[in-house]
């Protein structure tokens, strides 16, 4: 289960082809990166980074092909936004990731919260991220939508793990981003013993791909990739949507959510009075689906609206309750 330099090439390897459907004029070429600088490099990785990324695409098709749970990977679902943190060098963001296991629900759990300060290292020619810890967690949760819970922390609020630096470089049209090897160890509170964190990166205009694990000193696997394929989590869009309802709840507006596996909780009875009904917005295979389900139902859809992937509204109708959804980016960090 160790990434060693044989099986991190496989990876790169699997990048590569994973990114063949990625448009090109979306990224720099490889010829281009060889011109840029580490300062015009950073102006790109500051672009392309901050935002909500999802993998629920990836676990949706892996469900879909019949792969054992040991065998596809977990969703996961980051939130990188920018924020102003001045005793710390750099650009300074905060982190949030929610992972759903088996049984978890449709909110999941939250598994990390960091505040990243990313800054340009001459010596090394790479753009390095440094992982800052927060001693105390909870007061920080959802700080990507109300930065101002960190106006309270000082440096002795952080811990800074040594070796666990991302380096992150920009290499045939996308970035790369590489712990050390072997340096990255810690005490893990969640797990009581010391951890050995394994991680390889990839950043492109549209996805983040993780190839990442976390191992007992033994080498025993605890946490992150599972199988042999990167977790591919895809930028997300931002959506909000209008609800009318009017013979039960009545309208409700605004409501924030986005376009990898998005939800919107309507809370509105069906006509036996059993469940609530529930939308999810998601792009899978390249079509923008909007699809009504039935509270807990993994299945078919009760109703389903299909547009492009680049799709600025989209809407449906099902037993009176109309919903509509249009394009916001400034949505992104709402909920």
């Amino acid at each position: 289960m160790r990434l060693d330099r044989h099986t991190l090439s496989k990876f790169l390897l699997a990048f590569v082809v994973l990114l063949l459907g990625t448009p090109l004029a979306a990224q720099p070429s490889e010829q281009a990166d060889l011109k840029l600088g580490l300062e015009e490099q950073l102006a790109v990785w500051l672009e392309w980074f901050p935002g909500r990324y999802d993998s629920f695409e990836q676990t949706h098709l892996q469900v879909q092909a019949g792969l054992p749970e040991d065998a596809r990977n977990y969703r996961r679902h980051s939130v990188f936004r920018r924020v102003e943190l001045p005793f710390l060098a750099g650009i300074t963001f905060y982190a949030e990731q929610r992972r759903w296991l088996e049984g978890t629900g449709f909110e999941g759990e939250v598994y990390r919260q960091r505040i990243y300060s990313v800054t340009l290292d001459e010596e090394r020619q790479a753009i390095r991220l440094r992982v800052h810890v927060p001693r105390e967690q909870n007061p920080l949760l959802g700080a990507y939508v109300e930065p101002t819970r960190l106006a309270a922390l000082s440096p002795d609020d952080l811990a800074v793990w040594p070796g666990c630096d991302v380096f992150w470089n920009l290499e045939g049209g996308h970035f790369i981003g590489r712990l050390d090897a072997g340096a990255c160890r810690f005490t893990s509170p969640a797990y009581g013993q010391e951890i050995q964190l394994e991680e390889y990166l990839l950043l492109s205009q549209r996805e983040i791909h993780f190839a990442d694990r976390g191992l007992s000193m033994a080498g025993e696997y605890l946490f992150g990739m599972r199988g042999d394929t990167p977790t591919i989590a895809v930028r997300a869009r931002g959506f909000v949507c209008d609800v009318t309802d009017d013979m039960r709840l009545g309208d409700r507006r605004n409501i924030p959510t986005h376009d990898q596996g998005g939800l919107v909780l309507l809370d509105t009875p069906l006509e036996d009075g059993t469940a609530p009904l529930r939308m999810r917005l998601s792009v899978i295979g390249g079509a923008l689906r909007l699809d009504l389900l039935a509270a807990g139902v993994e299945g078919e859809p009760l109703a389903r609206a299909s547009a492009p992937p680049d799709a600025e509204i989209i809407g449906l109708e099902l037993g009176g309750i109309a919903v509509q959804c249009r394009h916001d980016p400034q949505v992104l960090f709402a909920n």
